[in-house]
């Protein structure tokens, strides 16, 4: 196996698809020139231009889709051969048909891509051999990636192997160090076992969560792997790949023009500066414990979070299986399970009898707060702010309630300063808060995730969000006031998904045993508000 000319390695570059993870796959037009123009004066043979996901998100860029229409608008390179990955979970999943990719794909002749690479699970595998079968007729050459390959059984590799071999629709099989945990020896198992069955290239990719990228693909190569991943600066998901401009320089028979590549990097390194991806001491531990890399890179984007923060969160998740992403899986382990979400406070009949006012945080607090004010004075409620909220005088507060622990994270510092009482399930969060506020002032009434669930109990309540809403909604269920007024609860354009989903938990709420109406006081477009304006 071995190859140590490297002279017939083919290097794919898939910054546009994979560097996507972290700008939403939105990349400005003179990058994309810049690129290009580095890529078409460099050996790289092979791009990978973005994804084709199926579903549609607003919020995503041209190279999550990657259509022929788009590509119809960019001056691409014609001296390589181009592509797209899929996601095979997209096509062959529940209420996919097989049918569904020749919606996404027209044939080879009508587009400028020629290869799709199908990434894959191994339990996925036996759906993918129709979608192979289908874009080999349509013209392309078909990849296969099979992710995560180094967590199977050299048996299942072998299995898997000799399948796609019996298929005789793919052209390259590649195996992916999906939680950058693989070293040289776990390389050199890999091909070996993928040899012994499948008879075409194989190709590898890398990512770089303990500094091995680019000396994993070095070693894939010397081991006879014919096809190579790497993006530029390493721009990838989580800790990154092999870096495009150092593999040209190390693998034999490959070149570039520097002084375009130096062009084309310099805007890469204000992205790099931006998103900070590169591998680092959580991207290290996560891989060494089998924790897939985007559990840490979502931890390391949201800037409020501590290091003390994410190491707990890590330390919890090596003890569940996290080898792929889950993202219910953060909340299980801030929420715990339904027999642990219990608090230490019994919120039962706290405000019997009593008007509350629970002020939202939309820019109509804002607007209206000097009314807002004067009516705190005028009426006397027992004020309740969903989370901290500086536009009302903090001597008019008698509550703050917090239930999402990004949001208590980012605002422990000023529960410190206030003379009121803060409701949230501290108890979910004892681990990772510790001494770090005051028990004086907290009322800790529990919350736990488990979805299509809204209920309400004397200790804690179970909900299908960790929206600050819903959690003060299923308290105050329990608190039992008399009469309820709201202020702040905007709400968001119909299109919106928050939309929806505040309109369930008022109609959930309103739907329960006990509820009251709501009356807004601020302009709201919830249909489940009943505007009741200052003046009354």
């Amino acid at each position: 196996m071995k190859n140590s000319a490297h002279n017939s390695t083919n290097l794919l570059d898939c910054t546009l698809r994979d560097g996507g993870y972290y700008n939403s796959w939105d990349f400005k037009p003179s990058i994309v020139k810049k690129y290009f123009n580095a890529i078409s004066h460099s050996s790289i043979q092979y791009v990978e231009l973005g994804f084709r996901f199926k579903s549609e998100n607003p919020i995503l860029g041209p190279f999550a889709y990657t259509t022929d229409t788009f590509l119809k608008s960019l001056d691409l390179p014609n001296n390589k051969i181009l592509g797209v990955m899929i996601n095979a979970k997209d096509f062959i999943g529940k209420g996919a048909l097989n049918s569904d990719i020749k919606n996404y794909f027209s044939v080879k002749e009508k587009s400028r891509i020629s290869f799709v690479r199908i990434a894959t699970q191994l339990s996925e595998l036996r759906g993918c051999k129709p979608l192979a079968e289908t874009l080999q007729k349509m013209g392309y050459k078909v990849m296969v990636n099979l992710m995560q390959a180094n967590l199977k059984s050299k048996d299942e590799l072998e299995r898997a192997a000799q399948d796609i071999n019996q298929w005789k629709t793919v052209e390259v099989l590649y195996f992916a160090d999906s939680l950058g945990s693989m070293h040289s020896s776990d390389i050199d198992a890999c091909i070996r076992t993928l040899s012994k069955k499948w008879k075409g290239p194989i190709g590898f990719h890398a990512h770089n969560n303990m500094h091995l990228a680019l000396s994993n693909a070095i070693r894939a190569i010397e081991q006879g792997c014919e096809f190579c991943d790497s993006t530029i600066l390493g721009m990838g998901r989580g800790a990154g790949n092999a870096q495009t401009e150092s593999l040209l320089l190390e693998v034999k028979h490959h070149s570039y023009d520097n002084s375009i590549m130096q062009k084309a990097l310099r805007p890469f390194d204000g992205l790099k500066r931006k998103y900070e991806w590169g591998p680092n001491s959580f991207y290290h531990f996560a891989a060494k414990h089998k924790i897939h890399p985007t559990y840490v890179q979502r931890l390391l984007s949201e800037k409020r979070y501590s290091s003390e923060y994410v190491v707990n969160t890590l330390n919890h998740l090596k003890g569940i299986k996290s080898s792929s992403y889950n993202e219910d899986n953060l909340s299980k382990i801030t929420y715990f399970s339904e027999a642990g979400h219990q608090g230490s406070w019994n919120a039962s009949d706290f405000l019997i009898n009593q008007r509350v006012l629970l002020i939202g945080s939309g820019p109509s607090v804002k607007k209206y707060s000097k009314k807002i004010n004067e009516f705190i004075r005028l009426h006397s409620p027992y004020v309740i702010t969903l989370n901290f909220n500086s536009n009302i005088d903090k001597n008019l507060i008698n509550a703050v309630i917090a239930s999402n622990i990004a949001r208590i994270m980012l605002d422990l510092d000023l529960y410190k300063s206030l003379d009121c009482n803060v409701i949230m399930p501290k108890s979910c969060f004892s681990s990772i808060l510790k001494e770090k506020i005051a028990d004086q002032h907290i009322l800790d009434y529990g919350l736990s995730i488990k979805q299509n669930t809204f209920k309400s109990s004397p200790l804690g309540c179970t909900s299908a969000w960790q929206e600050v809403t819903a959690y003060s909604l299923l308290f105050l269920l329990q608190a039992a006031p008399k009469e309820i007024f709201v202020a702040g609860f905007d709400g968001y354009s119909n299109d919106d998904p928050r939309y929806r989903n505040l309109n369930e938990i008022f109609k959930l709420y309103l739907n329960s045993q006990k509820s009251i109406k709501l009356k807004s006081l601020t302009p709201s477009n919830h249909q489940f508000l009943k505007l009741h304006p200052f003046e009354s």
